[in-house]
């Protein structure tokens, strides 16, 4: 990552819907299928929004965090 960036990394591993939302504003709100991956940069904040949570692997600044929740639970 770039010092002063942040860096965020989605990877599906099965159907999931999600909101990406950098800096306060959306970035991406889709669904994505098995092995989709999705990467921003951002300055200040960014967050996930999931249909979920169990389906979806997650990378931040480089650091993989696994999964938000259980499966098909909704977590932001």
């Amino acid at each position: 990552p770039v010092a002063g960036k942040l860096m965020l990394t989605v990877t599906a591993k099965e159907d999931v819907w999600l909101r990406l939302r950098v800096d306060g504003k959306v970035i991406a709100e889709r669904k994505l299928d098995p092995g989709e991956t999705v990467t921003v940069a951002g300055d200040e904040s960014a967050s996930i929004f999931t249909g979920n949570a169990g389906g979806l692997s997650v990378q931040f600044n480089g650091s993989d965090i696994g999964t938000v929740g259980p499966r098909g639970q909704v977590r932001t």
